[in-house]
């Protein structure tokens, strides 16, 4: 199963990247997928995140009080909730209640 991961900024990006490198550890079938690691370097980064956005079924949004009103956080919190019978969305907070 992809996770995808959303993260905007600096802390938000290392709470992502924690994760997308503790998750295989933990449960071997799910396949994290974050922006800053899976895309290629001169890719074509938005068709990339969209393809990603469009497939994935569960997504994590890492979230501090930086990035709370974030575009990109909410872009993408929408783009994965687009099937609500099939889509799942996880907050993962930080400082934040």
């Amino acid at each position: 199963m992809k996770v995808l991961l959303s993260w905007s900024g600096t802390r938000s990006k290392k709470m992502a990247l924690a994760l997308h490198n503790w998750i295989p550890n933990v449960i071997q079938s799910v396949d994290p997928w974050m922006s800053e690691s899976d895309i290629d370097i001169g890719s074509r980064w938005g068709k990339d995140l969209d393809k990603e956005l469009e497939m994935a079924n569960f997504g994590i949004l890492c979230l501090t009080p930086e990035c709370i009103s974030s575009t990109w956080i909410h872009y993408e919190a929408g783009a994965l909730s687009k099937f609500l019978d099939r889509s799942r969305v996880c907050p993962y907070l930080l400082d934040l209640q």
